[in-house]
């Protein structure tokens, strides 16, 4: 039987996301309110990694830990990028892509190369969304796309 906060939580079956660089940035550069709504998610992935559930395997593109880790020292140095790259690596699972996944990003040419490589990472690790503010204009999309404050409802236990 069903209880009341089963009801009202969505529930999110097994299943991989991909989290794109934008909501990292949101929280390590402190981005308007987009960055409690990232905090909060990486909160939850925290939680999530120490309670040992696997449910919920929050994943990244091979591309986001250079870039993420590029803009932290250029920003704030050396050890500030050292602290937010092996975070990043403690939390999240970072999805090896083949050379057919390279060229696969190459072929979604109405998007830039980093985005396709998003939306490549989803498909290879099965994720049904990609965690992001972005929006790419009318484009279609080759996966759906949430924002961290959509995400935050399947943690509820």
């Amino acid at each position: 039987m069903p209880t009341a906060s089963s009801e009202r939580a969505p529930r999110l079956a097994p299943t991989p996301f991909v989290i794109a660089p934008d909501i990292i940035y949101d929280l390590i550069f402190d981005r308007s309110d987009w960055a409690q709504d990232a905090q909060n998610l990486f909160d939850e992935i925290a939680a999530d990694n120490e309670a040992g559930v696997d449910k919920r395997a929050a994943w990244i593109a091979p591309i986001t830990i250079p870039i993420v880790h590029y803009l932290a020292k250029r920003n704030g140095g050396y050890p500030t990028a050292a602290i937010v790259t092996s975070d990043l690596l403690r939390l999240l699972r970072v999805a090896s892509l083949d050379n057919y996944d390279y060229y696969d990003a190459l072929a979604l040419k109405d998007f830039e190369y980093e985005d396709a490589l998003q939306f490549v990472t989803c498909r290879r690790v099965g994720a049904e969304f990609l965690v992001t503010r972005n929006d790419f204009g009318a484009k279609r999309w080759p996966v759906k796309r949430r924002t961290a404050a959509e995400v935050l409802p399947f943690f509820r236990r």
